[in-house]
């Protein structure tokens, strides 16, 4: 297993990995920057857009051209030949000091997104942000409440089940029975997947495994979605040092591994480690990611 760093970008808080098969390139977000980045594979050049917003929780592609940004409180367009920003809707607008942290597509091709609570790397203790769905008519619905810090939205390679961190005490991940076409999500079938843990973004690998960052923890831990061994831990690649906040599969065969990290202080944590705020390639794990679906509208 080899880890290098993808580029020379350093972010303050390096955040929402996604692979796009069709273009062959790794966007993600600097959160606080705020800024998107794009690197392409083929040429290994990076490209950057600064939105007019104070921070970016996670973005996705549309089917068609350009982003979906989950901004500040609301939900947007972004055209990335002119970089102009068009508001779609403000759901946290309601909610004090909430913006929007992670966010990802279901396999039916919605956007899901969730805000955190708190002001200037502090986090209030009230679990008041929702989990919303933004649909292909750029509806937009409440799926799940009471959340703290709306983390690690993932789903199941046939998209059934929602992987989801954020609510309770912060360190567990929960497996919730989902519906891509309709967003329902049936909370009293579900379950803690996975207790006592660090978690921050997810994304899942072709068998199903959910794999973790670990945002204290210097590490991405692999775990168990299988029958019989739900929870189990069944890997862990550390990257020594580093407070990660994120992964995906990646590259022209989904098999390497994309890890975002935390490049200066935020939320008590303080990144002491060489080429924090990078993002960090992993290849050679024998493993391989799915193909990310874009946004249908």
């Amino acid at each position: 297993m080899k880890i290098t760093v993808l580029d020379d970008t350093r972010c303050h808080l390096g955040e929402g990995p996604v692979w796009d098969e069709a273009e062959q390139a790794l966007y993600w977000v600097d959160s606080l920057g705020p800024t998107i980045y794009r690197h392409d594979w083929a040429t290994r050049t990076t490209a950057r857009w600064v939105p007019p917003g104070e921070s970016i929780g996670s973005l996705t592609l549309r089917a068609g051209d350009g982003l979906i940004l989950a901004m500040d409180n609301g939900l947007h367009r972004f055209d990335l030949s002119t970089g102009a920003s068009t508001a779609i809707a403000e759901p946290l607008a309601p909610i004090e000091e909430a913006h929007f942290n992670d966010g990802k597509v279901d396999r039916a091709g919605n956007f899901v997104a969730g805000g955190v609570h708190g002001n200037e790397g502090v986090l209030d203790p009230q679990p008041v942000c929702p989990m919303v769905r933004l649909n292909a008519d750029h509806e937009i619905t409440t799926v799940m409440e009471q959340f703290l810090c709306f983390n690690g939205p993932c789903f199941s390679p046939d998209g059934a089940t929602l992987y989801v961190n954020g609510r309770g005490n912060m360190q567990n991940i929960e497996a919730l029975p989902y519906d891509s076409e309709t967003g329902i999500v049936d909370e009293a079938a579900g379950c803690i997947l996975i207790d006592g843990i660090n978690p921050d973004g997810t994304t899942v690998d072709a068998e199903g495994t959910l794999w973790s960052a670990q945002w204290d923890d210097h590490c991405v831990l692999g775990i168990s979605t299988a029958r019989g061994m739900n929870g189990d831990i069944t890997g862990r690649i550390e990257l020594t040092g580093q407070v990660v906040s994120s992964v995906m599969f990646g590259g022209p065969d989904l098999d390497f591994m994309f890890v975002t990290t935390l490049g200066k202080p935020h939320w008590g944590t303080t990144p002491e480690a060489k080429d924090a705020g990078a993002v960090f390639m992993i290849e050679g794990t024998g493993l391989k990611g799915i193909a990310e679906k874009r946004f249908a509208g």
